[in-house]
This record gives C-alpha cells, sequence and structure tokens, in this order.
C-alpha cells in the first residue's frame, strides 16, 4: 500500500510539474517574461500592475501568406518565417522590447518607455 501511495504522489507530482510547464508556455506567449517571474514569485498576488510614461505596441501580420504559402514549398515557407522570427526577436532583445503572440497576429512587439520622439524632446 505504501507503494501504490508513493507511486501515485510521484504521478501526481509529475502531472503538476507538466501543467505547471503548459502554464508558462501559454503566459510568455501573452506576458514579458519579468511578469511571469513576478508572478512566480508571489504567488498570491492576483495581478500585476505597472505605470510607464510611455509605451509602444508593434503588432505585425505577414501580408500575403495565404499566396506565399501556395507558391513556395512548406519547407521555404518554414525557413522564411523562421528567418523572419529569429530577426525580429535579436531586434526585440537588442531594444528591451518583449514579443508576445495574440489572436491572429503572430508578432506583437512592446516596449515600454520607448525613446521619445526627436521633435518632441525639442518641444519638452
Amino acid at each position: 500500500l505504501a507503494r501504490i501511495s508513493t507511486h501515485l504522489r510521484a504521478r501526481d507530482a509529475h502531472f503538476a510539474e507538466l501543467d505547471n510547464s503548459r502554464s508558462t508556455q501559454i503566459l510568455s506567449r501573452l506576458v514579458p517574461q519579468h511578469v511571469i517571474a513576478q508572478l512566480r514569485s508571489n504567488p498570491a498576488a492576483a495581478m500585476v500592475v505597472e505605470e510607464h510614461a510611455r509605451a509602444c505596441v508593434l503588432v505585425c501580420s505577414v501580408v500575403g501568406f495565404h499566396t506565399l504559402s501556395q507558391t513556395i514549398p512548406s519547407s521555404d515557407l518554414v525557413h522564411t518565417l523562421r528567418k523572419l522570427s529569429e530577426s525580429l526577436e535579436g531586434l526585440s532583445s537588442a531594444h528591451g522590447c518583449s514579443i508576445f503572440e495574440a489572436g491572429r497576429h503572430p508578432f506583437v512587439v512592446m516596449s515600454a518607455n520607448p525613446v521619445a520622439d526627436p521633435g518632441e524632446q525639442a518641444a519638452g
């Protein structure tokens, strides 16, 4: 009986770990990593609130994707999308931005406190 109880506890722990992994994957598509870290460090927190003087959101879609997918081999399409994604991730990382998925748009980039418009700086 003790062996069965131990096995059941191990199985439950394994399923809990899988659920945690899935939750992290879903969260990382929706919110920046530092927000996930805050939620993980304080599970009792109902929300994470941040306030920024400036924010920027860039939403990108691949124009002509349907036509492209019908005219080039699948392997070329996947390679092209991977290169596009890696380039956007590199640019976002270099500029301190966060990427996440939002609905039908595969690429959404967010930046809090982006650099002000040069015209705005001159006026201020």
